[in-house]
């Protein structure tokens, strides 16, 4: 995946249309976590808080799906979100191949 650095409560944005498959909601030593189909390829955004849709739901590009939660974990310095493109296979493809992201 790619993390994307944010500050907490920063919006968090679908990156195509597609059907939200998973909700995983966020919990005292979990962020949030929400898992949309688009076709045959899969995004994940993680590390949210306030989340606003659930299964299901039809969401179209750049509809707001949550907020960036504050980071609980890890080495990083700061809030990011982690970002993943799961292709056909459910293999793990580089976002920054597929997005405007540069590395």
């Amino acid at each position: 995946g790619l993390h994307i650095d944010g500050t907490a409560g920063d919006e968090v944005c679908a990156a195509w249309q597609g059907v939200v498959v998973e909700v995983a909601f966020p919990d005292t030593y979990d962020p949030g976590e929400v898992t949309i189909k688009h076709g045959q390829w899969t995004t994940v955004y993680k590390n949210l808080d306030n989340i606003l849709v659930e299964p299901g739901q039809v969401v179209e590009a750049g509809q707001k799906l949550g907020e960036l939660a504050a980071k609980l974990y890890g080495t990083y310095s700061g809030d990011y979100l982690e970002f993943q493109l799961l292709g056909p296979d459910q293999e793990v493809w580089d976002p920054c191949q597929y997005t405007s992201v540069d590395r």
